[in-house]
């Protein structure tokens, strides 16, 4: 038996795990000329010109972009609270008319912010202050004939205009002087200059040209080229300075590359693990890549491990590989606490207006002010993206996804998901019933109990309390409180959806003993898990006066001795039968084939309703009956191959189920003190340690997912040692959680990394993928969905915030965060 003390001295430095985290929120608007999605933003202008986005730090704390002739700003908000999840850059106003305007480039001449290159010229524009454009001027005394104006790069002193007329052109800003600057091939595509290492880099269909100049006069240079489908493998389309690592980046289509100062080239696609090609951009800011593509962004790490990899596998295990010397890559995060996930991955609406990137453009973090957050704009074919990354700690999440809860997913004290009559829309929301509403207020119950008395909150104790009164009022409407729970309850003049038709009338009926109430019949064992789960944690953590005990007490005692009665049946007084999955009866368990998959999880479900129902009451009845099923009949033997981890029978939703059976089972020991009650201690543990076995097994099938409930039921409830590792990645699961729980389409069907199985999830035809990746990449859903779904979602449902609070608070309280 591994007690919780030993566990914590197992795992060491793994509990400061709440430390600052990069948070990402998406602020998304769509064009004027394209319909709206949802509540975003619509802009005041159509499109943004190719490479015509550009951020003014550090003058300005403002973005510029381009569309037609016009220019836009859009300025970095002060004092916006995080926690109001509102947009740090104010909404987008009309800024200065530059005629025949094509590109935009920022300024790095002391004279000037900005420079936009027009059909025939250079115009270079300076600003009074953010908003407001306070003079302009030509650059060249003549105009030129561009033709196709290609690229543009600039320096303190000079300024560099690729065309299809006139191939490289060098202008001195001072005196508008220029002079060309002779190529082999002029067809170029993209410019970039890096004043810290004072070279000029032409992107070419043939060939990479470095200029490396000899003075900061740019004036006589040394000419070095790479030739295309050598080490760079197709046409450069941007560059990107990392300032902080002093490296170049480089985006060609197939790849991003890194060029340190010693000259060489580091490549990111497939073999590190890119999800992507089709490439169309790159932008560093604080420490980040940020990649762009026609099937949407990315970002790594700058010094992200660039050794080739398995992509099935974790970068981070290839730590040995680093290179040492100057310049090395010792800076790599190999610890077992390390993010699992190298590659971030941002796609669909969650992120963007679509997943066709043009271009990037990016805001670092203020270094004075309240504001530290990073911003990347985002534009796309059909609107602009910003993309605010700021630290954030766990506690704060857990603060601003609880301003969900109300008025959205409370209904007639029950807390479940809600639905969207327009896509994506939460303005349009509405409530309705769901199959498993007792389940789900139970999860947000638990999670509720855990955060009172982690942190003493009396907003979630208030929350957990109201849970409770949920759960007894499933019993209560059936009219034979205590002995059975319904599924859900509506308030007939509520008018929430599917109240009273949800899976057919017949499915519904109307309360004898709450007037104006209808309830929903054959309950499933998901809701009878969720009770016992969900009730000795009310009972000790949230009950605080007798009366309050004894309610809790009531329900524990009169379900439990209603099944024993019922000979281990949960009977449906609609129908005086049991329910379709309310058996645990030796004879359906054991004797019938039909229910091979139910045989363990229905086996240790019994044995922990009993289990929980002898911890709370002392009722001899309880463990006899438990004793009982373990030596005539074999459970706990069932229980020890619970998870079926057949690849074609994996179920996701038992997984759940499994889990709050453990909880349930483990809890009824944990629940007892051991200074005070060591002998009662010690007999639960006899109880609880017979299915310890079984958890291992399911541990070893399911830890791999990251799953922080998973994690916090294991290694918390049930003090099981598991590695830092394991609850490290647990705690990326709950940083990486996307904080807009609407379940956005995710389609990951087409990406370099994820790998698909031989195998269709069960009972679909969908494919599923090898390996776990982060909820942010994931569909929002409940904890029974399957996490290696593919292509799932659709916009019109919000999930209740539950399902992050629960498996953040019972990390915290058992002190694994």
């Amino acid at each position: 038996m591994v007690f919780l003390a030993s566990l914590l001295v197992v795992l060491g430095g793994a509990l400061a795990l709440d430390s600052s985290f990069n948070q990402d929120i998406s602020f998304r608007s769509t064009f004027q000329n394209v319909p709206r999605v949802a509540n975003w933003a619509s802009l005041p202008f159509q499109s943004v010109e190719a490479r015509a986005a550009v951020h003014l730090s550090p003058t300005c704390d403002s973005f510029v972009t381009l569309s037609g002739s016009e220019l836009f700003v859009s300025t970095r908000q002060e004092n916006v609270d995080k926690l109001a999840l509102k947009s740090p850059f104010s909404t987008w106003s009309a800024l200065a008319e530059v005629p025949s305007a094509l590109q935009l480039i920022k300024s790095a001449n002391a004279k000037f912010n900005l420079f936009a290159v027009t059909s025939g010229n250079i115009v270079g524009l300076n600003f009074a202050h953010c908003g407001a454009v306070a003079g302009s001027a030509n650059i060249l005394p003549v105009e030129m004939a561009w033709g196709q104006v290609l690229a543009v790069a600039s320096s303190a002193t000079h300024l560099w205009v690729a065309s299809s007329n006139l191939g490289l052109t060098q202008i001195k800003i001072s005196d508008g002087s220029s002079r060309q600057i002779s190529l082999q091939d002029v067809n170029i595509k993209s410019l970039h200059f890096v004043p810290e290492w004072n070279k000029l880099y032409v992107g070419s269909e043939l060939a990479l040209y470095t200029l490396k100049f000899e003075t900061s006069a740019e004036s006589n240079y040394l000419l070095h080229h790479e030739w295309i489908t050598g080490v760079i493998d197709s046409v450069p389309l941007q560059f990107s300075f990392d300032s902080a690592n002093n490296a170049l980046w480089l985006a060609e289509s197939g790849a991003v590359h890194k060029q340190d100062v010693q000259g060489r080239w580091w490549r990111y696609g497939y073999h590190q693990g890119a999800p992507f090609g089709n490439i169309t951009s790159v932008n560093v800011v604080d420490g980040y890549v940020y990649v762009g593509s026609a099937l949407g962004l990315a970002r790594l790490k700058s010094n992200s491990n660039p050794a080739q990899v398995d992509t099935l596998g974790n970068p981070n295990e290839q730590c040995n590989l680093l290179i040492g010397g100057e310049n090395s890559l010792e800076t790599v995060d190999c610890s077992v606490t390390a993010d699992p996930w190298t590659w971030s991955f941002y796609a669909g609406n969650r992120y963007l207006p679509d997943n066709a990137v043009a271009t990037l453009a990016s805001a670092p973090a203020p270094t004075e002010g309240p504001s530290k957050s990073t911003v990347v704009l985002v534009a796309t074919a059909t609107g602009l993206t910003f993309l605010e990354t700021a630290p954030w700690t766990l506690a704060e999440k857990s603060e601003a996804m609880l301003q969900f809860q109300y008025p959205r997913h409370e209904r007639g004290k029950q807390t479940s998901s809600c639905g969207l009559s327009v896509y994506g829309d939460l303005t349009t929301y509405y409530k309705t019933v769901s199959d498993n509403d007792g389940l789900w207020t139970a999860m947000h119950g638990i999670g509720e109990a855990y955060s009172y008395a982690a942190t003493g909150s009396k907003v979630s104790r208030a929350l957990a309390w109201t849970a409770f009164e949920a759960l007894e009022m499933l019993q209560n409407v059936t009219g034979v409180f205590p002995t059975f729970p319904a599924r859900s309850y509506c308030y007939i003049a509520d008018g929430d959806a599917g109240c009273g038709t949800g899976d057919g009338a017949a499915r519904w009926h109307n309360s004898t003993v709450v007037e104006g109430v209808m309830w929903k019949d054959d309950t499933s064992s998901d809701e009878m898990n969720g009770h016992y789960a969900a009730l000795p944690v009310m009972y000790d953590l949230v009950a605080e006066t007798e009366e309050e005990k004894a309610r809790v007490y009531t329900i524990i005692d009169g379900l439990t001795e209603g099944l024993i009665k019922n000979d281990l049946y949960l009977v449906d007084p609609s129908t005086g039968q049991h329910t379709t999955w309310g058996f645990w009866n030796p004879k359906d368990v054991n004797d019938n084939p039909a229910h091979y998959s139910e045989r363990g999880l229905n086996s240790l479900e019994i044995l922990s309703y009993l289990a929980t129902a002898y911890s709370v009451t002392r009722r001899s009845l309880y463990k006899d009956t438990f004793f009982k099923l373990v030596k005539q009949h074999g459970y706990v033997i069932n229980t020890m191959n619970v998870k079926i981890d057949n690849p074609e029978d994996d179920n996701h939703s038992d997984n759940e189920l499994i889990t709050l059976a453990f909880h349930a089972m483990f809890y009824s020991w944990q629940r007892i003190s051991a200074e005070k009650e060591p002998q009662f201690k010690a007999e639960m543990w006899e109880m609880a340690s017979l299915v310890l076995p079984a958890f291992e097994r399911t541990w070893l099938l399911i830890g791999a997912e990251y799953s922080p409930l998973w994690t916090g039921i294991y290694a918390g409830v049930a003090a099981q040692q598991v590695s830092p590792a394991s609850v490290a990645h647990s705690v990326w699961t709950l940083r990486h959680w996307a904080i807009d729980l609407i379940n956005w389409p995710v389609d990951n069907a087409n990406r370099w990394d994820v790998a698909l199985e031989p195998f269709y999830s069960r009972d679909s035809t969908k494919q599923i993928m090898r390996q776990i990746r982060p909820p942010s990449e994931r569909v929002s859903s409940h904890w029974n969905n399957d996490p290696f779904s593919v292509t799932e979602g659709s916009g019109y449902s919000e999930y209740e915030p539950a399902v992050w609070r629960l498996p953040y608070y019972i990390m915290l309280y058992y002190k694994l965060i």
